[in-house]
C-alpha cells in the first residue's frame, strides 16, 4: 500500500468519539438541541451510547474545542450560541485521530525527552520557564550579601534539617493571604514541586495501588508513578475548567485500590486551564468521602492575575487529606531550587522520607527568599512577571495563528508559561518534534503528556521569553514544518 493510500485509509477510519461528537453536532445544527440547553451528563452518555467514560469525555472535548458547547462548573455541558460554533477550528470534529504510525515514529516519553535534552538547538520554544531577565537576580544578590554579612559562617555551617524558621514563617504568612491558615512547623522545605510530588506519592502509594491523574498532565508525574510501580489512571480535563470532577467520581467507583488524585488546578501544565473554586471544593469533598489523598501541585498559581481569589484546594481541607506542593523555582529563582509542601495527615511520614531521601536544603537561599517575601518585593516582582508574560502570550498566539496551517487552534488562557496548541488532526506532533530538532528548534509534542494518542496532534509552546527576531522566525518555521508532518 502506498503512503498516500495509507493516509486516505486512516482518514476514513473515524474513531468512536468523533461519531458521538458528530451525533450531537447534528442535533445542534438541526435544532433538536438549542443554544443554552444542557447536554446529557457524561454518565448519561455512557449509558445511552454504550461507550466508556473516556470516549464520552473525548466527544465533549471535541465539541467544546470546536465551539459547539461550553463547560460550566458544577452544571455540565451546554450548547453555545451557534454563531460561535466552528469558530475555533475549521477542520472536521476529529481531535487527535488514533494513529498507526510505524514503530520508529512512535517515540517513548523517555526517548523524546532524551532527544530534547541532548540535541543542540538554536531556539528552545518548549520551556515552561521565564527568561533570565525576568527574575530579580540583582535584588536577590544584594540580599545574599546582606545575609552573609550578618552570618559570615553560613556557607560553612549545616542547615537545619527541617528548614529555616524565618522561611517557613514567610510561607505560612503567604498562605494566609490565600485563606489557608497553617503553622510554620507544618511547612516542609524541599528543592521544588517535583521533589514534593515524589515525596507525596511515596507517602501515600504502594506498588499496585492506583493514582488518578489529569490527561494531559505533566509528564514527570507519569514517570514517577511508573518508577514507583503505581498504576496511573488518566482522567479527562476540560479546556476551560480543568479536571472533570464527574470523571473522578466515575473512576472511584470503577477502579480498585485508588489512594490519591493528583492535579494542578491553577494554570495547568500543559493546557493552561484553571479550575473554578466550586469545582475545587467539590473535588476536596469527593476525596474526603473516599478517604484518599488529594495531591495539589500549585507551582504556577502566583502567575495567575486572580491568584488571591482562587482558593487552593487546601482551603477546603478539614481532615488533612490535601497534600499541597509549591515552589519558587518558576516564579523567583530557578537556581535556588527551593520549594515547600504541606503534608496534611501524612506530615510525619513525608518529613521522615525527606530526611532520609533528600539532600540538605541550603540555608542561604531560604534566608534570602524569606527576606524578599517579608519586604513585599515578591508581590511587586510577580506582578511585573505577569504583565510581561501576558504580552508575550499575545505575541506567540498571533504568530501561531499567522504561520500555522488552517485548523490550528490556540488555547489562550491569557496567563501562565505554557501555551497548548491544537494542530490539524493530520499532523503528528512526534514527527513535528523530530523535524523541528533537525532544524535546531525544540518544541514539546503533546504525546508525552498522556498515554493516549489523542494528544498527538498537540504541542506545548513556552511563553516566558520575549519574542526577538530569532524566536519569531523559529515559530514561523515550525508552522511551515507542519505541512510535512
Amino acid at each position: 500500500m502506498t503512503r498516500g493510500s495509507t493516509q486516505r485509509t486512516r482518514m476514513n477510519q473515524k474513531p468512536l468519539y468523533q461519531k458521538i461528537a458528530s451525533h450531537y453536532q447534528e442535533a445542534i445544527e438541526s435544532g433538536a438541541l438549542k443554544p443554552g440547553q444542557r447536554l446529557p451528563s457524561l454518565r448519561e452518555m455512557t449509558r445511552a451510547h454504550g461507550i466508556s467514560l473516556s470516549t464520552a469525555v473525548q466527544a465533549c472535548r471535541a465539541l467544546e474545542e470546536t465551539g459547539w458547547l461550553e463547560a460550566r462548573a458544577r452544571s455540565g455541558n451546554f450548547v453555545r450560541n451557534t454563531a460561535h460554533a466552528g469558530h475555533h477550528q475549521t477542520h472536521e470534529l476529529g481531535l487527535g485521530t488514533e494513529r498507526t504510525d510505524q514503530l520508529d515514529e512512535l517515540l517513548s516519553i523517555d526517548a523524546i525527552l532524551a532527544a530534547a535534552r541532548h540535541s543542540k538547538v538554536d531556539v528552545d520554544l518548549s520551556a515552561a520557564s521565564c527568561a533570565p531577565h525576568l527574575y530579580p537576580a540583582s535584588e536577590l544578590r544584594k540580599l545574599a550579601v546582606a545575609v552573609m554579612r550578618g552570618a559570615p559562617d553560613i556557607l560553612a555551617s549545616s542547615a537545619h534539617p527541617l528548614g529555616n524558621l524565618a522561611f517557613r514563617q514567610a510561607v505560612a504568612h503567604r498562605m494566609l493571604k490565600r485563606g489557608v491558615q497553617v503553622s510554620p512547623q507544618s511547612v516542609i522545605v524541599n528543592h521544588g514541586a517535583s521533589e514534593g510530588l515524589a515525596l507525596a506519592l511515596r507517602a501515600v502509594a504502594r506498588p499496585g495501588d492506583a493514582v488518578l491523574l489529569e490527561s494531559p498532565t505533566y509528564y514527570g508525574i507519569r514517570q514517577l508513578l511508573e518508577t514507583f510501580g503505581v498504576r496511573s489512571v488518566e482522567l479527562p480535563t476540560s479546556a476551560q475548567c480543568g479536571l472533570v470532577v464527574e470523571a473522578v467520581e466515575f473512576a472511584l467507583r470503577e477502579t480498585s485500590r485508588v489512594v490519591a488524585v493528583v492535579n494542578m488546578p491553577t494554570l495547568h501544565n500543559p493546557t493552561g486551564s484553571t479550575m473554578p473554586n466550586e469545582a475545587r471544593e467539590r473535588l476536596v469533598s469527593l476525596c474526603e468521602s473516599h478517604n484518599i489523598a488529594l495531591i495539589e501541585d500549585d507551582v504556577y498559581a502566583d502567575l495567575h492575575p486572580n491568584v488571591l481569589k482562587l482558593r487552593p484546594q487546601k482551603y477546603w481541607d478539614r481532615n488533612g487529606i490535601v497534600i499541597y506542593c509549591s515552589s519558587f523555582n518558576k516564579t523567583l529563582s530557578p537556581g535556588f531550587r527551593l520549594g515547600w509542601m504541606l503534608g496534611g495527615r501524612w506530615h510525619a511520614t513525608i518529613e521522615a522520607l525527606s530526611m532520609v531521601q533528600s539532600r540538605p536544603k541550603e540555608e542561604l537561599q531560604q534566608r534570602v527568599v524569606a527576606r524578599f517575601l517579608e519586604s513585599g518585593s515578591y508581590d511587586r516582582h510577580i506582578q511585573h512577571v505577569r504583565e510581561n508574560i501576558w504580552r508575550q502570550r499575545q505575541t506567540v498566539a498571533a504568530l501561531v495563528k499567522d504561520a500555522f496551517p488552517d485548523g490550528t487552534y490556540v488555547h489562550d488562557t491569557r496567563a501562565g508559561l505554557s501555551m497548548w496548541v491544537k494542530l490539524p488532526a493530520s499532523v503528528s506532533s512526534r514527527r513535528l518534534f523530530r523535524r523541528a530538532l533537525e532544524n535546531r528548534i525544540r518544541v514539546l509534542p503533546g504525546a508525552i503528556f498522556s498515554s493516549s494518542t489523542y494528544f498527538d496532534s498537540y504541542i506545548r509552546l513556552g511563553c516566558g521569553w520575549p519574542l526577538d527576531d530569532e524566536r519569531r522566525r523559529a515559530i514561523s518555521k515550525v508552522g511551515q514544518l507542519c505541512q510535512d508532518c
